[in-house]
């Protein structure tokens, strides 16, 4: 399949639309994402699900270019299909806005890039089973609230919902929640002036949002079937069943990882703004060195290391997200959602707490033992 063959049509929203209509367009059709564009039509931005996946503000008062995430902006004309399947390996983004000669021309999404992949040597004889792994799962009983909470935790998009024999009775996705919860958030403000509250759906059963009939596989289908179920059904993930009961996921992420043919950098910097690009070398090798360390103990393939920062007064506050890739897996950690950190105010002192808590992971998964499994997956 060529380049030009997996693009699809972007919808757009103007960057003072209110996130009510991003969320109506994203509905529309299962769209993967919408940009954001300013007054001159220019893309500043991108919302799709996974934007939106732990926002609790009311939709009606937030615009959409508060919520709108950088990205990439592929060139038809100059970029490659390597660069797109990269882009989807370092970032959790769903869509990657197409321009053809400085025009928006539509999207790649990280469910049709896999359309490159179908029918390569690159999956022919690899299984399911190979690049699977441990998915979050939840009881059928747990609150729409509880269900988002284990998606945060462990930063996963996708929750298997099981009944009580343990067989699959649902799959709660990232979009689920984008357009049947966030729409209700409200806030209500107090006559008292005293502090607000936000009213929404929290409290309903998983079982009133989440898909009672997802597309599932098998642990020993071929990763090329998987690709092209994947890309024919639009979706990104896959639980993979055995006698009704969930065994493990299959990501998009994973299979596009296990099909470079390749080597990817193994430490790669992504976010920075133009004025700091030169922390990047610095946390490069310091990126380097974290490898070097955990790769005495893991196989590991490739660390990314994902960086934002915003404006805050007089300082900049940084937030940053590293994975490690191992084996078509990825392990996450992220910068804590706190002010009490002093590590959010450096940019090297942010991405050695990550890393660190990164480590703590890699060690949680592979070396201690004698502990519960704990359930990780990546976008």
């Amino acid at each position: 399949m060529e380049l030009r063959e997996v693009i699809e049509e972007l919808p757009v929203v103007s960057a003072d639309s209110k996130l009510s209509r991003a969320i109506a367009v994203l509905s529309r059709g299962h769209a993967h994402g919408v940009a954001v564009i300013d007054d001159r039509r220019n893309v500043t931005g991108v919302i799709d699900d996974r934007t939106l996946r732990g926002i609790r503000e009311d939709a009606e008062l937030t615009k959409a270019k508060g919520l709108a995430e950088k990205t990439m902006l592929f060139d038809i004309d100059v970029n490659t299909a390597e660069d797109a399947v990269n882009f989807f390996l370092n970032s959790h983004a769903r869509v990657l806005p197409v321009l053809k000669k400085k025009k928006l021309a539509g999207c790649i999404t990280r469910a049709s890039v896999l359309g490159l992949l179908a029918g390569t040597q690159a999956v022919k004889g690899k299984r399911v089973s190979e690049y699977m792994h441990p998915a979050v799962i939840v009881s059928e009983g747990v609150s729409l609230a509880q269900a988002i909470s284990r998606m945060r935790e462990n930063n996963a998009y996708h929750v298997i919902v099981i009944g009580d024999s343990g067989r699959m009775a649902g799959f709660l996705t990232s979009y689920d929640i984008a357009v049947n919860v966030v729409p209700h958030y409200r806030t209500q403000f107090r006559t008292d002036r005293g502090p607000v509250t936000m009213e929404g759906v929290d409290s309903e059963s998983v079982t009133s949002v989440m898909n009672s009939l997802p597309k599932q596989i098998r642990s020993d289908a071929t990763l090329e079937e998987a690709a092209r179920l994947m890309r024919a059904e639009n979706v990104t993930a896959l639980p993979v069943i055995e006698n009704g009961k969930p065994v493990g996921l299959l990501t998009a992420t994973g299979v596009l990882h296990c099909c470079l043919k390749d080597e990817p950098e193994s430490v790669v910097v992504l976010g920075l703004r133009d004025d700091e690009r030169a922390f990047k070398k610095s946390i490069e090798e310091t990126g380097a060195e974290f490898l070097k360390k955990v790769g005495k103990t893991v196989a590991a393939d490739m660390l990314t290391i994902h960086i934002k920062s915003r404006q805050e007064g007089a300082k900049r506050r940084y937030a940053v997200r590293a994975r490690l890739f191992v084996k078509g897996r990825v392990i996450s950690a992220g910068t804590p959602d706190t002010t009490g950190h002093k590590s959010v105010w450096d940019a090297h002192l942010a991405v050695k707490e990550v890393l660190e808590e990164l480590s703590n992971q890699a060690a949680d998964k592979y070396h201690r033992k004698n502990k519960p499994e704990r359930h990780w997956q990546g976008e």
